[in-house]
């Protein structure tokens, strides 16, 4: 995470970074490479499983802007993920889903299984 703070009136600005790299060779990963399916259908999914937890969580409407559904999609970027053993993580900046800091859904590789290289 990168804080920037504004000289002038004080305010600070964090901008969340994950970088990726396959072991063997040391080459930068992007998330279209945990992928056997076109961009547009791994994003839907992602978005999808984003929604989903969002919706699950009974304090959704304190937590989230009231459109948080349509900025999920807008707001998602492919470039904004790590991955565990367990999930594909992705992440949204502070302020994209709501008025707090960085937001990280772990998306279970169980529910990519179909569309997981």
């Amino acid at each position: 995470t990168v804080t920037v703070e504004n000289l002038v009136t004080g305010d600070r600005q964090q901008t969340a970074h994950a970088e990726t790299f396959q072991l063997s060779s040391g080459g930068l990963l992007t998330a279209a490479d945990f992928f056997d399916a076109d961009e547009a259908t791994w994003t839907a999914r992602l978005v999808e499983q984003v929604r989903r937890a969002i919706s699950d969580d009974p304090y959704h409407d304190q937590s989230y802007y009231p459109q948080w559904s349509d900025l999920c999609a807008s707001a998602f970027q492919r470039e904004q993920f790590y991955v565990t053993d367990e999930a594909f993580v992705v992440f949204y900046q502070p302020g994209d889903l709501g008025p707090g800091g960085q937001t990280t859904f772990a998306v279970p590789w169980s529910s990519l299984s179909d569309i997981a290289a």
